[in-house]
């Protein structure tokens, strides 16, 4: 057995095939090897792509959300304020265009929060799917809710809670814009 394997290594033709075949399974080796790390790099591409896309809708929606409401807002507070003042029985012309500039706002309002909870929620990862959380347990426990009380019913003191919504929701925007250019630097070194 000996011999035959010192006669076998001593044959040039053997050798070549030999060295040849561990070149081409290293090359194999090492096309496949580059392959997946690829795949796992334009996967990662995607995910992050995927999130950006989400993240940057969801900013849109709360920054025109938080614009609209911060508008209406102002327009309850003068409500609020012609009706603790106003004690005649005849229509106040002041009053029935602040209720036209609020009715322009509903509008966008409905739409935006309606987007808000639309948003594609698999596409955030952990802290930033708590920050989503938390927009849009603002959105409806505190404009939504409130909102809408303020055209059901008269209730004073809506403008302001919708005033602090709209600074919560500024703040939890500035949050989401920290991490939405976390994964962009993310995304460009990939």
């Amino acid at each position: 057995m000996k011999e035959y394997l010192r006669e076998l290594f001593s044959d040039p033709s053997f050798m070549g095939a030999l060295l040849g075949a561990i070149i081409t399974a290293s090359i194999a080796i090492y096309i496949m090897n580059r392959t997946n790390i690829n795949n796992r790099i334009q996967e990662k591409k995607k995910v992050i792509n995927e999130f950006l896309n989400e993240s940057r809708f969801l900013l849109y929606s709360v920054e025109n959300l938080i614009r609209h409401v911060d508008v209406y807002a102002k327009y309850q507070k003068e409500e609020e304020m012609i009706k603790r003042t106003d004690t005649g029985p005849e229509p106040n012309s002041e009053l029935s265009k602040i209720r036209h500039a609020k009715g322009l706002n509903e509008t966008d309002i409905v739409d935006f929060l309606r987007k808000i909870k639309n948003v594609n929620r698999n596409a955030f990862t952990g802290n930033t799917f708590d920050i989503y959380l938390d927009i849009l347990s603002i959105a409806e426990g505190q404009i939504e809710y409130f909102w809408q009380r303020s055209l059901e019913k008269n209730v004073n003191g809506v403008g302001d809670i919708l005033e602090d919504a709209t600074n919560e929701l500024n703040a939890l925007k500035v949050a989401l814009e920290q991490k939405y250019e976390e994964k962009q630097k993310e995304f460009n070194s990939l």
